[in-house]
């Protein structure tokens, strides 16, 4: 009403009337400020899949058992293959792949009984930890024991792709763990970024996946690479 009389005297006085648009006072009723959680960077901005891929956990479980059935097949394959092309003589192949393959099959095994423990039991740290034994062991053989001697003798070409393999293996591998840890609920890293259940269930998940990827097709591609160019070192030629 106050508008409208105020528009009449204006028109009748001659004046041009500039209504400008109401500013809205702030409230004494102070906001209650979100508290930041990392978790909704990882969830919303730099993993948005984690989010979408989270609608799955929710109210779910994973089967874990076919997963660990499948390292049980392909790991030990992986380690093998290596040893084949490293150039190690057959001699000290013969003694050292099953070590490794052995090796390989127990950091599968001892690590599957800690996955599908409890989340924060002691389960589940002691058999973490002995399944990094276990991959410890392999590394180590693969930078410093006889195997590493043999990649570091190699040259050229080949010498160069077994290095690459060798740290395409101790990248991936080093996603494990991390992964391991992520998927507790309760332990230290995924409280810090702020997961939760299903969240880190999805993370687990998520990371498992990733190095999956890297560490079979990638891995894969790089041996088969090397084959080639040994072969070809040797006067071999492609069928």
């Amino acid at each position: 009403a106050d508008l409208q009389r105020i528009l009449l005297r204006g028109r009748r006085d001659g004046h041009r009337i500039r209504v400008l648009p109401r500013v809205p006072q702030p409230s004494s009723t102070p906001v209650p400020q979100r508290r930041h959680d990392v978790g909704d960077d990882l969830r919303y901005r730099g993993l948005p899949l984690l989010a979408h891929f989270g609608q799955f956990a929710d109210g779910g479980t994973w089967n874990e058992g076919y997963r660990y059935a499948d390292w049980l097949l392909t790991v030990p394959l992986l380690v093998a293959e290596l040893v084949v092309v490293s150039g190690l003589s057959k001699e000290a192949a013969k003694k050292t792949t099953p070590r490794l393959v052995v090796a390989a099959l127990l950091m599968i095994a001892t690590g599957y009984p800690g996955e599908t423990a409890a989340g924060g039991s002691s389960t589940r740290t002691v058999w973490g930890i002995i399944s990094s034994i276990f991959m410890l062991y392999v590394l180590y053989e693969l930078f410093a024991g006889e195997v590493g001697k043999a990649l570091k003798s190699q040259s050229g070409e080949v010498g160069s792709k077994l290095n690459n393999v060798r740290y395409l293996l101790l990248l991936t591998w080093g996603v494990y763990p991390i992964a391991y840890i992520l998927g507790d609920s309760s332990s230290w890293l995924s409280e810090t970024l702020g997961l939760t259940g299903s969240e880190a269930s999805t993370a687990i998940q998520f990371g498992y996946t990733i190095a999956d990827v890297l560490a079979k097709p990638g891995y894969g591609l790089i041996i088969l690479g090397i084959a080639i160019a040994r072969s070809n070192a040797e006067g071999y030629r492609a069928a």
